[in-house]
């Protein structure tokens, strides 16, 4: 077996046996892999982490080759996100990040631009004034690179070029629509000019902008439902944190800042 170095993203972890854990790490050398960490619950823990979720680690693990689940031997903290934790809304949208490249990621397939994407959604996270804009760009960008959102200034009916922000999203067919195609997809949605502006925003403005992006409640929310028929329909569920963040919405704690703009 050959002895590999990897940082990675603790998306998931869970008991096993009396002492011990597995986790789902999301690497940027190897993609997502399974490590099993002997030991790494009783008191003797010779490990430098606990391997939370929603950490990021450095790991040495043994690569075998006739398994999925690798045998860790050395895991370090590097970032625990700490602030994440201080706040249960932020947190919730940390959780449906890692949630979601458990679900959409291939075990050892690397995508480092992936990587990097998420590493840095969940450094902004921590403090960027709407973690809606966050959550946004992530979907948006996760799904383009791994070719699963469309190009939003073409037709995803006919690939014509759309002078203006599109006013029809076909979940079906996957995109805006123009006039001519809207009713070929029986799954579409009106959008507001506006609201499909800021989704085209979302998808090509410099990432660094977007933590501090403003947007009303009403185009947050209609956004994020917008991008959930779209990973339903494409994916056939949600992860599980997004049914929190759903409960958040409808107790109105989490928008209630989304139209104030960062200083």
């Amino acid at each position: 077996m050959a002895i590999e170095k990897a940082t990675g993203i603790v998306l998931r972890r869970r008991d096993f046996r009396d002492t011990s854990f597995v986790v789902s790490v999301f690497s940027r050398e190897f993609g997502k892999f399974h490590g099993l960490l002997k030991g790494a619950r009783s008191e003797k823990s010779r490990f430098g982490s606990i391997v939370e979720p929603v950490t990021l680690n450095d790991f040495v693990f043994y690569h075998g080759q006739r398994t999925d689940l690798h045998l860790v031997s050395q895991c370090d903290l590097v970032k625990p996100y700490l602030e994440l934790r201080k706040d249960l809304i932020r947190l919730g949208y940390a959780n449906y990040v890692v949630a979601l490249l458990e679900q959409m990621m291939e075990l050892m397939d690397p995508h480092p631009e992936a990587f990097d994407l998420a590493e840095r959604t969940l450094d902004w996270l921590q403090w960027a004034p709407n973690p809606v804009s966050c959550r946004l760009s992530f979907e948006i960008r996760l799904l383009t690179q791994l070719g699963s959102f469309p190009d939003l200034s073409r037709c995803s009916g006919c690939s014509k070029s759309l002078a203006e922000p599109g006013e029809y999203f076909g979940y079906k067919l996957g995109g805006f629509l123009c006039e001519s195609c809207r009713n070929r997809d029986p799954t579409v949605d009106r959008v507001s000019k506006a609201a499909s502006a800021t989704l085209r925003q979302l998808a090509e403005a410099d990432f660094s902008f977007l933590p501090r992006l403003s947007m009303s409640p009403e185009m947050a929310s209609d956004l994020e439902n917008l991008m959930e028929r779209h990973l339903v329909y494409h994916l056939g569920s949600l992860p599980k944190p997004a049914r929190f963040l759903q409960a958040m919405k409808q107790r109105k704690k989490i928008h209630g800042n989304t139209a104030k703009a960062a200083c």
